[in-house]
């Protein structure tokens, strides 16, 4: 993490959160910058077409969370070349948007993460056991696809 950001002080209050987001190693930058992209740019999925967002403040949050300025520019570099954001340059100042595809694959699943968790249950439910069945995998995809959901993942 970067001794010159001054975001982790002694005692400060982002320390615990930056100590857990850099708790894996190596920090993904690649993906706190999709992270950023889907919650933050996109507010939860909400907007679907933000405008460009400027580098400079996005190198600087960034810098923040303990993400050196290389590191970030090489992530954005290689999100552009995988498709996953544009770039654009007026004058000096380059931004960043996200490309219309990765816009539509982010509203799907801000759609999953964000809406209502649960439907409002039902009165009843069907219980299946697959025990003694010839051929789970089959039952187990005919069930699946008529809306079935499983304890256990060793079901097939």
């Amino acid at each position: 993490m970067s001794d010159s950001m001054g975001a982790k002080e002694e005692g400060g209050l982002a320390a615990p959160f930056l100590e857990a987001l850099h708790a894996d190693k190596p920090l993904r930058v690649w993906s706190l910058i999709v992270t950023i992209f889907g919650d933050i740019v996109m507010w939860q999925g909400a907007e679907v077409a933000p405008g460009p967002i400027w580098v400079a403040p996005l190198l600087t949050l960034l810098e923040m969370l303990g993400v050196e300025s290389g590191l970030a520019r090489t992530s954005l570099s290689r999100l552009v070349a995988s498709g996953v954001l544009e770039r654009e340059k007026a004058g000096r100042n380059t931004f960043y948007r996200l490309t219309p595809n990765s816009a539509d694959e982010f509203a799907r699943a801000a759609d999953r993460i964000y809406r209502d968790p649960f439907p409002e249950p039902a009165d009843a439910f069907d219980f299946a056991i697959l025990d003694r069945v010839a051929d789970r995998a089959e039952v187990r995809a005919r069930l699946e696809a008529i809306g079935f959901k499983f304890f256990s993942p060793r079901s097939r």
